[in-house]
């Protein structure tokens, strides 16, 4: 190919190519126009008429927003959030008409709604007016001050912008982080004071008794009041407490974090009555009332049992030189050596399966009761203790017996309404520790009452070898 051809051919490539690139641009998709324009983070006010009422929102110094009218009150920043992106993105689905003589077919004439925003360098936009939804069309007409256009938006928009006060109030009851906590108080009036302290990463219970407290139990218990939301508000400023138990509550709790023991409390009133699920609550030095749900209570309203430490015996697994193992069919003894365990049964002593071993300490380390049956135990005979299905005995590796560990079982004959009789088991777990009786899951029971086979004990005999 000659060079004027070439040349030619180049200058052809790079004229389609101009092309092609100006259609490709010129063919991209122009987003329809918005209603107003702006950033959701540089937004400053938001202000709400209807009819009937005005909420006025406003962004604090710190970035946290209040509710100005109709009341003074925390506004929920999430709710916030998503009212300003409803807004920011609303966009005009088509103009219905450029100077309507009569803005009532369109509920215009008297706006359901009117939001006006107001934007960090740029002051109040034009204020937005909201209509009725279209008849047909899934559309919503709305108009800009300023500009005597109507607009169709989505019809989702009127309900978007259309709140209450309460829509906006934060519904969160304390504030509080969880690992700032250092007391955890629940006050029942004429009944038990539960008082459990921090110390490092142990919670104890000093009221009604020393206790060493589950911390799982109490973190989440603790947890549950830092997420309790109010269900409901239902007086800003109550003169009779007495019409919703407040004014004796049933109970009391008090959470007290920081060196300075700053303290937040709640009480607990009365339930709802018609029916309705809730319970009256109050922030202490407060006069508003609110409700929460019922089931809420179950996260922190705990028992002092139900916050007990119920671990049956604590103790280090690798301090442990041996077990003796006592049950209804056999006894044997696991031994530390060298790195692994040996095990003892019936005057023979054979290598243990060291993993199984180790397995099983820590399910002794890690047992513990989902209830108290009793404390202090005072009938052994009731629970079977007497007499234990099994006796678990450890010893460091200097001899001394670090503690022992007892199991019981009990199986009695129970008759359901209308049904045939049936066995019913109860498993027990005790320990020297203390004289605490610990009720059990059977599959913990089962887990522990180990056999010497499960060690790796063999009832098989060795083969002798044969002579050639």
């Amino acid at each position: 190919m000659s060079f004027r051809n070439t040349a030619i051919v180049l200058v052809l490539l790079i004229i389609v190519g101009g092309y092609a690139l100006i259609v490709g641009v010129g063919s991209k998709p122009v987003p329809p126009p918005t209603l107003v324009s702006f950033d959701p983070k540089d937004v400053t006010a938001i202000d709400l008429k209807y009819p009937d009422r005005e909420i006025l929102l406003a962004r604090q110094k710190g970035g946290d927003w209040q509710i100005v009218k109709p009341l003074q009150a925390k506004a929920d920043p999430a709710v916030i959030n998503t009212l300003t992106e409803a807004i920011s993105s609303c966009e005009i689905k088509d103009t219905v008409e450029q100077k309507p003589e009569n803005l009532a077919p369109f509920g215009l004439k008297d706006p359901r709604a009117t939001v006006i925003v107001t934007v960090k360098g740029k002051g109040a936009l034009p204020a937005i007016e909201v209509g009725r939804k279209t008849p047909v069309g899934a559309s919503a007409y709305a108009k800009v001050a300023g500009n005597p256009a109507v607009v169709l938006v989505n019809e989702s928009f009127p309900s978007d912008v259309t709140k209450t006060a309460n829509d906006f109030r934060d519904r969160q009851l304390l504030n509080f982080k969880v690992d700032q906590v250092q007391q955890f108080v629940i006050d029942h009036p004429g009944g038990a004071t539960i008082d459990l302290t921090r110390d490092g990463d142990r919670w104890r219970i000093v009221k009604p008794q020393p206790y060493e407290a589950d911390p799982t139990t109490v973190l989440s218990a603790l947890s549950s009041l830092a997420d309790l939301k109010a269900a409901d508000f239902v007086v800003d400023n109550a003169s009779n407490l007495a019409e919703y138990g407040l004014d004796h509550p049933r109970f009391t709790i008090t959470v007290r974090t920081g060196k300075q023991g700053q303290s937040q409390e709640l009480k607990f009133g009365n339930d709802m009555v018609g029916g309705r699920d809730g319970i009256y609550i109050q922030i202490a030095g407060q006069p508003s009332v609110f409700t929460i749900t019922k089931e809420s209570l179950n996260g922190f309203d705990k028992s002092v049992n139900e916050l007990r430490d119920k671990t049956v015996l604590a103790f280090d697994p690798s301090a442990v030189g041996h077990v003796d193992v006592e049950s209804a069919l056999e006894q044997y003894t696991l031994a530390r050596k060298g790195g692994g365990w040996d095990i003892t049964w019936n005057g023979k002593t054979v290598p243990a399966k060291t993993a199984v071993v180790e397995n099983f300490l820590d399910q002794l380390r890690f047992l513990k009761g989902n209830d108290i049956a009793a404390d202090p135990m005072t009938d052994p005979n009731r629970f079977g203790m007497d007499q234990p299905r099994v006796l678990i005995r450890l010893f460091d590796r200097k001899g001394k017996q670090m503690g022992a560990i007892k199991l019981s079982e009990l199986t009695l004959m129970s008759k359901s309404p209308g049904g045939a009789p049936g066995n019913q088991s109860f498993d027990y777990a005790a320990s020297t520790a203390n004289r605490t009786l610990y009720s059990i899951d059977n599959d913990d029971y089962s887990q522990i009452d180990k056999t010497a086979y499960d060690f790796g004990v063999s009832n098989q005999p060795t083969a002798t070898p044969t002579k050639p």
